[in-house]
């Protein structure tokens, strides 16, 4: 029984488009490194590995074969270390805007929209796949390029995602856990000094004997209560190509920046987003600055140390 739930878990992740989007300039952390895009940032606790090699290495070993870079911001040095790093993944083509036709990779220089914002970087990527004239019936997960997850927390993202979409719809999924203000403050702390630590969390509604999700909203941590619980997103998003072909042809969607503005817009028309909530035991850590790498090893040390 155990391997045949396997095989169909292997099956249902062959259907799975994995985004990483690296297109964005990091202009937050660019001036400490103005010679690489942020996804190439080294990470020193992961042995100096790059941050988009960190992720590409735990989606391999979840059996993740269709992942597809979106690249805009010294998009060449992103393909250049694709190539030199990946050459072993089994990566679909998806269109002739590929550099090179031997890449692993479907490498995306998506031009001067990736500035607005890590939605348009995606909505660029569907135009030059031209996906609205071909039915693949493929769902996309994105995953931006320059975001540390823990190794462990995609496959339980997976699973939710065959589970919704056996049992209720293909509307659009969110992720979200359960934290406190405390633990977030804790792990945080030093940026906190420092910056402004805005985080999303998620709003949720009773309808009946139904909870809908009613809205996704920005938070600053400073101001979250330590004895309040959150429900933080995890940026972790789930599209299917018909939500996306029905979303595509409406003019308002030009005027979006992010995928918390796509969801909000669907859910102010009617439209049910699906949730599901991963184990806070999950962790993930934006990379805005360079203190929130400090924060984060500070974070990692302190789990393995208890």
């Amino acid at each position: 029984m155990v391997r045949l739930l396997s095989r169909q878990e292997n099956e249902f992740k062959k259907g799975l488009s994995i985004i990483i989007l690296c297109a964005g300039e990091g202009s937050r952390m660019q001036k400490h490194q103005e010679s690489l895009p942020k996804p190439l940032k080294k990470i020193p606790y992961f042995n100096n590995i790059p941050i988009i090699q960190h992720t590409i290495k735990n989606l391999k070993e979840c059996n993740i074969k269709d992942i597809t870079i979106v690249a805009g911001h010294k998009g060449e040095q992103i393909e250049d270390y694709a190539l030199k790093n990946f050459k072993d993944l089994k990566i679909s083509n998806l269109n002739t805007y590929t550099k090179s036709i031997f890449s692993p990779f479907d490498l995306n220089e998506i031009g001067i929209d990736y500035r607005k914002g890590p939605l348009h970087s995606f909505i660029t990527f569907l135009q030059m796949k031209k996906f609205w004239l071909i039915s693949t019936y493929n769902v996309y997960i994105i995953i931006p390029g320059d975001t540390i997850y823990d190794p462990k927390i995609f496959n339980p993202i997976f699973r939710s995602v065959k589970e919704i979409f056996a049992k209720i719809n293909y509307n659009p999924i969110i992720f979200y856990r359960k934290v406190t203000g405390a633990i977030l403050k804790n792990k945080h702390k030093l940026s906190l000094n420092s910056t402004q630590k805005i985080i999303s969390t998620v709003k949720l509604t009773r309808d009946g004997e139904e909870l809908i999700l009613k809205s996704i909203k920005k938070m600053d941590l400073n101001n979250i209560n330590s004895n309040k619980t959150v429900f933080q997103v995890i940026p972790v998003f789930v599209f299917t190509e018909n939500f996306l072909k029905d979303i595509y042809k409406e003019e308002i969607i030009k005027s979006m920046y992010t995928f918390r503005d796509l969801i909000n817009y669907s859910v102010l028309n009617g439209i049910k987003i699906n949730y599901a909530e991963i184990d806070q035991q999950f962790e993930f850590y934006d990379l805005d600055y360079e203190i929130d790498i400090k924060d984060m090893e500070n974070s990692l040390k302190e789990k393995k140390e208890q």
